[in-house]
């Protein structure tokens, strides 16, 4: 699997980080999990065309991690996209992506074939030779998840948003790589929404992942990055790194 960080920024404004989004490249086509604002930006950065994208996971509705959804599938439309566009995302998902198409781009409906699938707790699919789990993640009074993919004998994890997890860490327990969320340094901060380094650090210490980026940073947190990834680190095995806008990993 070929992983490309596209988006590792937050709701803050950043000049060298975009809103959420990751791209996955297998065999049997791309997957894109979350596709915030800039995501789309960076996919022609990479000269990676939508029409290669056949799957999309929205992990939750927050608008920095699905924003961009819309504008994709009209650039779709607008590269001849002949497959049928597969978006993922937990309950509630059907409901929300009919709402925004009647509402606000009933023009794209007939352009490019969509379906809508909702995850229910512990969802598995098959896409090709990779698997594709989900877990449900904290994060306020969202229904977010985790993503798990399986492929070719190496696995990865995204953890979106979401407060230290007993459930992510079992979803991550020993995969190759772990890219987790690192809104915050650590302070006081309202339960259940986020991840601090601390709290990170104990959730590597459990699944005891081979590598860890981070993601999704408010600009203080990369401001003390040593400080945040030694904190991370902590006495496990693992490397750590500040996950950066178009970074490639080959796992």
């Amino acid at each position: 699997m070929r992983v490309t960080l596209l988006g590792t920024g937050t709701s803050i404004p950043s000049q060298h980080r975009v809103q959420s989004g990751i791209l996955v490249q297998i065999p049997s086509g791309a997957i894109m999990l979350d596709v915030g604002s800039g995501t789309l930006f960076r996919l022609n950065q990479m000269q990676c065309p939508v029409k290669s994208i056949k799957h999309i996971f929205i992990t939750h509705t927050h608008v920095d991690h699905c924003s961009d959804l819309a504008p994709l599938i009209q650039t779709a439309w607008m590269q001849d996209y002949n497959d049928t566009l597969s978006i993922y995302g937990p309950p509630g998902i059907i409901a929300w992506f009919n709402e925004l198409m009647d509402m606000v781009y009933p023009y794209l409906r007939s352009k490019v074939k969509v379906q809508v699938l909702e995850e229910p707790d512990r969802h598995v699919v098959q896409i090709g030779e990779a698997t594709v789990s989900t877990c449900r993640t904290i994060h306020g009074t969202t229904n977010g998840r985790a993503i798990r993919i399986d492929h070719g004998g190496k696995s990865l994890v995204f953890s979106s948003d979401t407060a230290p997890s007993d459930e992510v860490a079992q979803l991550a327990a020993g995969v190759d790589l772990l890219i987790h969320e690192c809104t915050w340094c650590d302070g006081n901060h309202p339960p259940n929404v986020h991840t601090s380094p601390t709290e990170l650090g104990v959730v590597v210490n459990r699944a005891k992942p081979k590598a860890v980026v981070l993601t999704h940073m408010h600009p203080e947190v990369i401001e003390d990055g040593e400080r945040t990834l030694a904190i991370v680190k902590g006495t496990s095995e693992c490397t750590v790194r500040l996950g950066e806008d178009l970074m490639t990993i080959d796992i």
